[in-house]
């Protein structure tokens, strides 16, 4: 069930452990970076010179596609994929988090985070590559501090992509508000 590439980056990680510095910006990028991502989203979405029609629909939208990635997607993979978390298959204690035994794939936060990159695409390229460049900052976060494998990540990143898709065809497409 899992990579011999991850439980050896695990093996490397514990011994980076020590570095205070590095676990203190790591814990930072895992837990406190997803509020800094929204609200740099609804400052750079809300400072544009969109109209309320279009406000209303991005955020419709965007609901859909979290709606879509994190409600139905991950939460039928966490059904279907049991899947141990970092620590409690390697005993160790994680570095952020209150050490929860939640299911790990795919990467709830990963999947939230990245919808909000792939969706503002839609919007504004800019804020896209942004937020995707955070949303990805996030996930080695979650690797680093022990709460995530790295394949979570790339399959809370492949269910925002397949949600943002499917919201495309379902919501935006049709409405042809842009």
């Amino acid at each position: 069930m899992y990579l011999n590439a991850e439980i050896a980056l695990f093996s490397t990680l514990q011994t980076a452990f020590s570095l205070r510095a590095l676990n203190v910006a790591m814990r930072v990028l895992a837990v406190y970076l997803p509020y800094v991502i929204v609200l740099l989203a609804l400052i750079l979405v809300l400072r544009g010179s969109y109209t309320r029609k279009q406000l209303i629909f991005f955020g419709v939208f965007i609901a859909f596609a979290v709606l879509l990635a994190n409600g139905l997607i991950t939460h039928t993979l966490h059904v279907l994929v049991p899947r141990l978390r970092p620590f409690a298959e390697l005993s160790f204690e994680p570095l952020a988090g209150g050490g929860g035994t939640g299911n790990a794939l795919p990467a709830a936060h990963a999947a939230l985070l990245f919808t909000l990159g792939f969706g503002a695409f839609f919007f504004n390229r800019g804020v896209g590559w942004l937020l995707l460049a955070t949303a990805l900052l996030n996930g080695i976060g979650l690797v680093y501090c022990g709460l995530h494998w790295p394949t979570d990540i790339v399959a809370g990143a492949a269910a925002a992509g397949l949600a943002v898709g499917a919201a495309y065809l379902l919501v935006w497409k049709p409405a042809r508000i842009y």
